[in-house]
């Protein structure tokens, strides 16, 4: 038996963080055993991490290094250290009865063995035999998916979801697990990206400084064990009818990726087609005309967006990866969603001119081509100083033609020169940017089928800073041990992300402004302060604090909390913050949007259980004349063995009439014989 008396462990390691190096153009990882340096960010709350080949780039102590999510440093900040440290899960231990449990005493880091959040024990962690009755060994109940905030795309495609569940034959556990399911939106606000130097020197007017997109991106959580875990993510991309060329009107799945613990299992792939052509059909719905996706399978260790997979989940192929899209996108054309599919070679070398592929390739943040573009005018460039622009559109236009081909003869009016200039400066140089043809795919959306009118877009924006990339994601996750690598972290790990994006949102009890280091006070800990309130000399009093509130003022407040269905928007709750009613304010709030949805759900059920009873009626019908068909079809049978024995009778009394006759005829004729 260990010291700790939650399993008997001594000692619990976390999985080693993943380090990159935050230099936007290097972003290469830092490996055990090697030397980095680092300093605590100033603007998150995260650790920066520089490796030693870019740190020794600056020759002076007060030069800026321009990193990742708008972070600088200085070089006379950064700390010398070695990538060998190894990091255990720390140690509460119970003001009362002393015994120690795994913890993690910072709200940095997740517990191993008990749902620990520091915020909720600042006067010391009680365990569950010294306190039974506190909430607080719960956390997990306060920070539900389904009490975030509710969007119209959420709902859209919750109810996509129930409409296919309810065509499957599913047990009672299933179907239940099924119905645990919710969708949240946590990013979905405008951004922008510059378009590179030379492709815009190059092209002009045509193409603007920056392009504008709107960044969405949102999760799948299903409940397990009254705990919910994030099973899928999808970061895209929407670029609206105001955006140039082929951007227009164009939607870009820009990253997706799942952990296996979706239950059942035999309906995972369908649930992710459903998500995935479900939010193109809402896009469609909003006026896009478009879609399009870059086909990278991951290699095995690198992390898309969820950090740490569990070591058995496949890892599919380039190959496996396209051929599930593949059926994704026959799903979906089957589904009278898409129309029509076509790879990169079909889409630009259609009706094609010399320089029109950069009016038809998208331009989209974090594409393959942007940056291939911009490295293949880089080699041109310094093969031939002097190139003419003419010549310069000309030899662009016959290597990305060449990709699309896969080397075969393209622009016959380009001159020999230029051709032969290209093979050389190309060569083996720029072959690792050749990609398959198969891995981008242009869809086309189906204009012939109308999409559900109530559909409109959603002007406000949602911005989590702990979701404004995937890239800022993964590293929260790597330095706070968000692991997805089994069930249990996984559930820890979402309950710290639901954490996270809850806690933006809390406001101060006093002040009413919105906090996110707050203080518990009051009697059971349920008055949040934010700090400056916290440290005010007057006495604290709660909202809903029975001691402090005149009898009369409590009756209704007694009254307004047993009978929380009276007020539908939540506005008889004083208490925005009480870790006791949080749960219900929050469900108040979406109470009202969700209401319309589980009366269409109860409407579709209804009605799937009259056609079952109609479909119940006429099989018994059936079956009642199947069975005095089989009374009739007996009966025939039974005649026509009576008539067939009948026949066998007459048979055989004809036979034995003829062979008396025939031995009748015998004797007479021997007898005839002298």
């Amino acid at each position: 038996m260990g010291r700790f008396s939650c399993c008997g462990e001594d000692f619990i390691k976390y999985t080693p963080s993943k380090m990159f190096c935050w230099n936007p153009t290097c972003r290469k990882q830092i490996t055990r055993l090697v030397v980095y340096y680092s300093c605590e960010s100033k603007e998150l709350d995260l650790k920066v991490t520089i490796c030693r080949s870019c740190y020794n780039t600056k020759q002076h102590s007060t030069d800026k290094f321009e990193l990742m999510f708008n972070v600088s440093v200085i070089k006379s900040d950064l700390k010398k250290f070695k990538n060998d440290s190894t990091e255990y899960v720390t140690e509460v231990q119970c003001i009362q009865c002393k015994k120690l449990f795994h913890a993690a005493l910072d709200v940095k880091f997740l517990d191993a063995c008990i749902m620990f959040i520091n915020d909720y024990w600042q006067n010391g962690y009680q365990c569950l035999d010294c306190s039974p009755d506190d909430s607080r060994h719960n956390p997990q109940m306060l920070h539900l998916a389904d009490k975030l905030k509710t969007t119209k795309l959420e709902v859209y495609l919750e109810q996509r979801i129930m409409q296919y569940l309810a065509k499957q034959t599913l047990s009672d556990t299933d179907s239940e697990l099924c119905r645990n399911l919710y969708i949240k939106v946590v990013q979905s606000v405008y951004c922008e990206f510059n378009v590179q130097k030379q492709i815009k020197q190059l092209y002009g007017t045509f193409l603007p400084d920056s392009c504008r997109y709107r960044r969405r991106m949102f999760l799948l959580f299903q409940k397990n064990d009254n705990a919910d875990v994030a099973l899928f993510a999808c970061y895209a991309q929407e670029y609206d009818d105001k955006c140039v060329g082929a951007n227009r009107s164009r939607v870009m799945i820009a990253y997706l990726d799942s952990v296996k613990f979706f239950e059942p299992p035999n309906h995972r792939r369908n649930i992710y087609f459903e998500l995935i052509i479900g939010y193109l059909e809402y896009m469609k719905g909003l006026g896009y005309e478009h879609a399009y996706i870059w086909i990278n399978a991951p290699q095995r260790g690198i992390d898309y967006i969820f950090y740490n997979h569990p070591k058995e989940q496949h890892i599919p192929t380039q190959t496996q990866l396209e051929k599930w899209y593949d059926t994704l996108l026959d799903y979906g054309k089957r589904a009278g969603v898409l129309k029509k599919v076509q790879n990169i070679e079909e889409e630009i070398l259609s009706d094609y001119k010399i320089g029109d592929e950069i009016y038809k390739l998208p331009y989209m943040d974090g594409d393959h081509w942007p940056d291939t573009i911009e490295e293949i005018l880089t080699n041109i460039k310094e093969e031939k100083p002097l190139i003419t622009k003419e010549e310069m559109i000309h030899a662009l236009s016959t290597q990305l033609v060449k990709m699309f081909r896969a080397n075969k003869q393209v622009c016959k009016s380009v001159s020999f020169a230029i051709v032969r200039m290209i093979r050389q400066v190309i060569g083996s140089r720029l072959t690792r940017l050749i990609p398959h043809v198969k891995q981008f795919l242009f869809i086309y959306f189906n204009d012939t089928v109308d999409t559900p009118s109530t559909i409109d877009n959603e002007n406000e924006n949602i911005n989590y800073q702990l979701f404004s990339s995937r890239e800022m994601f993964l590293e929260f996750s790597s330095q706070h041990y968000l692991e997805f690598g089994n069930l249990r972290r996984a559930k820890f790990s979402t309950m710290r992300i639901i954490y996270e994006l809850t806690k933006s949102s809390y406001q101060c009890n006093k002040c009413f402004k919105p906090y996110e280091i707050h203080h518990h006070r009051g009697r059971d800990n349920t008055l949040a302060l934010c700090e400056k309130c916290s440290n005010h000399p007057h006495q604290e009093v709660h909202s809903l604090d029975h001691n402090q509130i005149p009898l009369a003022q409590q009756t209704s407040i007694t009254a307004t909390t047993q009978q929380p269905s009276v007020s539908l928007n939540g506005n008889q709750i004083s208490d925005t913050n009480c870790l006791r009613c949080v749960s219900l304010k929050a469900g108040l709030q979406i109470e009202s949007e969700k209401t319309k949805y589980w009366e269409s759900k109860a409407q579709y059920w209804e009605k799937n259980a009259k056609k079952s009873e109609e479909n119940a009626k006429k099989s018994e019908e059936n079956a009642k004349k199947s069975e005095e068909n089989a009374k009739y079809w007996e009966k025939e049978a039974k005649h026509e063995r009576e008539r067939a024995d009948g026949r066998e009778y007459e048979l055989l009394k004809l036979m034995d009439n003829l062979r008396k006759e025939f031995n009748d005829q015998l004797a007479v004729l021997t007898a005839k014989q002298p």
